[in-house]
């Protein structure tokens, strides 16, 4: 069996299945079991949770895209994106040369000799 399926079966994925009266519908993988090669899954039909086992084989026939390999670097498939970068200005003026600015806890362009308290 192809180990590529088998990597990208596992509970709770959705897959189609086809019924043995020929109807195709989608189904939830409940449980994978490698040994017999099979899936079991669950839909709900009228109301009443319906299930059945189905093999890799079938799985792989109605789901061809469970076959096709796995990006190994997804990122290198992605277009890149130009960031945009916001400029911001500031709202608060920088102190003028040779003025003290003291808020009691920060000040700026101060002398230590220049600060209250220090």
């Amino acid at each position: 069996m192809d180990s590529t399926l088998q990597a990208r079966l596992f509970p709770g994925l959705d897959i189609k299945i086809q019924r043995s009266n020929g109807l195709i519908h989608s189904a939830n993988v409940r449980t994978v079991d490698l040994e017999k090669a099979c899936v079991s899954v669950e839909w709900i039909e009228g109301g009443a949770t319906k299930g059945k086992e189905i093999d890799f084989d079938d799985v792989a026939a109605i789901n061809p895209e469970l076959l096709q390999p796995l990006p190994l670097h997804p990122k290198d498939n992605l277009p890149l994106q130009k960031q945009k970068r916001r400029s911001v200005n500031s709202k608060i003026p920088a102190p003028k040369e040779g003025k003290c600015i003291s808020t009691g806890l920060l000040s700026w362009g101060c002398a230590q000799n220049d600060v209250p308290g220090a």
